[in-house]
């Protein structure tokens, strides 16, 4: 009897808040979807994937909320949800409410201060190793952003492209020594690759590709290649179990999960002793191109009584070099993947990008590739990543929150109110659907879903279009040139203050490899 009530309670208490949630989000002038489950709850979490398949055979609009409870609907949902809602929506649960925006003025004004509109709480789950530039806000965002940006230099950036480019000729040794010179392993290829470019570039630890991090240091169970490997693999078991994840190494668990808990423990041990290491280093030997260096020998130069101000903890350096990885490693090797693959499939593309490569290659038979010469010529190269990040970018979506009553404003009137403006109430989820606006015929014309690597780039004899923006300088010199679409509508790497700080990186690296 006691169980029964307990259910009926909890099928009470969730449709009284449903029903709460539903009449706050009317004010909005939006169109509502009511889902009867918060998708951030752990039990749709560990069920959603066996559920939803059943909920979809519900008849329209009750199945409507299964195309929007799960991460990375906005990939499988295209523009559908904009032709038929407009420019936002309001998702209903008895949990949470969350208003969904596809409208670039509304994404510019969103993300263009980092006061307005916060991370929501459950971004904490990337503090596992320490507070980072990913989870904090206000003040403190002020001084990780001060203390970790200006370390993504020019030389962590020649350094990118040199390890970069030495990591592709491994993969292509290797893919050249098979029989036939065929190989099967693309992803994971591309996976070592971004693996040893970050931490190269990141802890100062260099790899060759075949041979790897495989050596087990003194108090460790595992290589540090491994660890990273492991930890980065499993990122989703590892976030949802938190501090917690040492547990995963009781004997309770599978196998494969243990391996997980200790990998975790292991990443952690490793930083801690290369942060030692490095701040115990000789004076000879200081300053080397890594983030890591840079990080531990910006705390050395801040001294007196303001000094904390301007200086990362040890938990916090921990913390920046987890997110620092977490954020570069999959995103760029399923970039590297997709383009792959998307050459394969058009080689005409292929030889568009050739004939770029042969004259700037042609013109160095010595074989030196130096970054500086390079890499800022090679327009056709960083289009190509443009594209495939515009139909085929790891990030779907962006997530915000209000922190007071904040007014938005948006490019076209809402399907609702007919209004061009809304007001959010404080504690509303945002999420901003970036691949939507990447994939609107309005922005991109018919062939919005085509890779069409070239509409990124400028020629001589063309004209760019309306609202589009050249890169760099303007004049016409006779040579091609990279433009972006009007702000807001391209967002791969977010906008405005918090935009990623390993932009600059991620784009060194992906143009190297496919030099």
């Amino acid at each position: 009897i006691a169980l029964v009530s307990l259910v009926i309670a909890s099928f009470l208490w969730n449709c009284l808040s449903l029903y709460s949630n539903y009449q706050a989000a009317k004010q909005l002038g939006v169109p509502i979807v009511i889902s009867p489950f918060d998708f951030y709850q752990p039990f749709w979490q560990l069920t959603h994937k066996a559920l939803l398949p059943l909920f979809r055979r519900l008849p329209k609009p009750l199945n409507t909320f299964t195309r929007f409870s799960y991460f990375g609907w906005q990939f499988d949902d295209k523009n559908a949800a904009y032709e038929e809602f407009g420019p936002a929506f309001v998702l209903v649960t008895p949990g949470m409410t969350e208003f969904v925006v596809s409208d670039p003025g509304a994404t510019k004004e969103l993300l263009a201060t980092h006061h307005s509109y916060c991370k929501p709480p459950s971004i904490q789950i990337v503090s596992l190793y320490g507070q980072n530039l990913v989870t904090v806000e206000k003040d403190d965002w002020v001084r990780h952003r001060k203390l970790t940006a200006p370390h993504f230099s020019e030389r962590v950036s020649r350094f990118v492209w040199d390890e970069s480019i030495e990591q592709t000729r491994g993969m292509l040794r290797k893919v050249f020594g098979t029989v036939n010179s065929i190989s099967d392993t693309l992803v994971e290829d591309c996976k070592i690759i971004a693996l040893h470019v970050i931490m190269g570039a990141g802890l100062g630890a260099s790899h060759d590709f075949d041979r790897g991090a495989k050596g087990i240091q003194k108090g460790h169970t595992m290589g540090l290649g491994e660890s990273v490997f492991t930890t980065l693999e499993n990122i989703t078991i590892i976030l949802v179990s938190s501090s917690a994840f040492s547990l995963l190494k009781l004997p309770i668990f599978p196998k494969s999960l243990r391996k997980v808990g200790a990998a975790a423990q292991e990443y952690r041990s490793y930083l801690d002793e290369l942060i030692e290491t490095e701040k115990n280093r000789s004076s000879d030997d200081l300053n080397r191109p890594n983030l890591l260096s840079a990080m531990v020998r910006g705390n050395d130069n801040s001294q007196g009584e303001k000094a904390s101000r301007y200086r990362l903890s040890i938990d916090e350096i921990r913390g920046n070099l987890f997110a620092f990885s977490f954020a570069g490693h999959d995103t760029t090797a399923n970039v590297l993947v997709y383009t792959f693959a998307l050459l394969a499939v058009h080689p005409e593309w292929q030889d568009w990008i050739g004939e770029e490569v042969d004259e700037i290659g042609n013109q160095y038979p010595d074989g030196l590739i130096e970054y500086e010469k390079i890499y800022p010529r090679l327009k056709r190269c960083m289009a190509t990543m443009y594209e495939t990040l515009r139909i085929y970018g790891p990030v779907t979506w962006i997530p915000r929150a209000t922190t007071a009553h904040r007014s938005l404003t948006f490019s076209e009137p809402l399907k609702v109110s007919g209004e061009q403006s809304t007001t959010l109430p404080p504690g509303m989820l945002l999420n901003i659907n970036v691949y939507e606006p990447h994939t609107r015929p309005s922005h991109w014309g018919q062939d919005s879903y085509a890779f069409r690597p070239s509409r990124f780039v400028l020629t001589p004899t063309e004209t760019k279009p309306n609202g589009w923006i050249v890169e760099g300088d303007k004049n016409n010199d006779g040579t091609e040139k990279i433009m972006h679409p009007p702000s807001g509508v391209f967002n791969p790497w977010s906008m405005g203050p918090r935009i990623c700080v390993g932009i600059k990186f991620s784009q060194v690296e992906f143009v190297a490899v496919l030099f």
